[in-house]
């Protein structure tokens, strides 16, 4: 009877019924009885497919358990099955150094935990020879890729090339944790589009707002999902989480709901709110970026900016005006010009100077 109500609850919250990987253990947990290596192999992958490797829950993994053989260091990975026959993608690694033969626990913090999902399988990667042991034993489905160079996340190998051995159980085991719901960086958030910012929307839509997601679970953020719901005569999500107007809405204001949702089917809701303004004339041509100001919100903000500092420059400009008038008025502004008093010449002074005057000079006397 409850696990029907526990369907329903899920049903209605919006999550996908999946089994969580919350303490579940996953390998072969027998440590320390085997004995076999392979000690003949350096620089070699092995993808185990035998089911006690491959995971039936959703999760990550918070733990290493493994035993190896001798001293080195091994890539504990996940890899995901693509659909085609033998090939696979990875799905992250974590680091297990072994000083000496013997067995090693390892805790892996949050920002380091793989992701897994059901059919995921279990593998590992080292450069020396008989690092993890193993004992004869266990269903088919063990893969020994030689010479396999190192891997990156997300990347594709093909294993066809591989040498198969069945009956093995390596000494190895991952201990899962729950998986944590995504969240947004950016929303709630308003933006505000102009109606004239709007050019052809039958050959481009008009970019409204860029959604940011992010995830606890590092190696879930590649596969996040997300999806607007409401309006969607009018909106609609490219691939790039942009959120575009597809057909001009009228003027008014549309609350759209952005849902983002995790490999697990963890999910969560924010509110995008969009206000279409009517502003007239748009000063952007067809080809420069589409409502920059809008996008982040901040176009009344703009406006008012600009009102204010004409009004303060106005200001400015009658202050400085006033000024002029008043010191004017008051004279301060004449050019005062100061004129020395004329001193008058002695008679040898004029002499010296070739000055002549009337008593001196032979045309005025008679």
């Amino acid at each position: 009877m409850m696990q029907p109500l526990i369907l329903v609850v899920f049903s209605i919250l919006g999550f996908k019924h999946v089994n969580a990987c919350d303490g579940v253990k996953q390998g072969y947990n027998d440590h320390g009885n085997g004995k076999d290596i392979d000690n003949q192999l350096s620089n070699y992958g092995v993808i185990a497919t035998d089911s006690k490797f491959t995971f039936d829950c959703c999760g990550t993994i918070r733990r290493w358990r493994a035993t190896a053989g001798g001293p080195g260091e091994v890539e504990l990975q996940v890899w995901r099955p693509t659909g085609k026959e033998n090939e696979f993608r990875l799905m992250g690694q974590n680091s297990l150094t072994f000083d000496k033969a013997g067995g090693v626990v390892t805790n892996i913090p949050e920002e380091n935990r793989i992701s897994v999902e059901k059919g995921d399988h279990m593998g590992w990667h080292t450069k020396t020879s008989g690092t993890l042991i193993f004992e004869d034993g266990g269903s088919d489905g063990n893969f020994v890729l030689q010479s396999m160079p190192g891997a990156s996340f997300g990347a594709i190998v093909d294993w066809s090339a591989a040498t198969r051995v069945d009956k093995r159980s390596y000494s190895i085991e991952a201990i899962g944790n729950e998986n944590l719901p995504p969240s947004f960086k950016n929303l709630p958030h308003t933006s505000i589009i102009s109606q004239a910012d709007m050019y052809d929307l039958d050959q481009q839509p008009t970019e409204v707002f860029l959604i940011e997601v992010t995830d606890t679970d590092v190696h879930d953020i590649p596969g996040l999902k997300v999806e607007v719901f409401g309006f969607d005569q009018y909106f609609q999500i490219e691939n790039t989480n942009m959120v575009v107007i597809v057909s001009a809405p009228p003027v008014d204001t549309y609350v759209l709901k952005i849902k983002v949702t995790d490999h697990c089917g963890l999910n969560k809701t924010e509110q995008l709110t969009v206000e279409i303004k009517d502003f007239g004339t748009t000063t952007k041509g067809p080809d420069e970026p589409v409502n920059t100001a809008a996008s982040s919100g901040d176009s009344e903000d703009f406006e008012w900016d600009w009102l204010i500092g004409v009004i303060i420059a106005t200001i400015i400009i009658l202050v400085i005006v006033a000024l002029l008038f008043f010191f004017r008025k008051k004279g301060w502004l004449k050019k005062a010009h100061r004129t020395a008093p004329k001193r008058k010449l002695t008679k040898d002074e004029e002499m010296d100077n070739g000055t002549k005057t009337d008593s001196n000079n032979p045309l005025t006397q008679t």
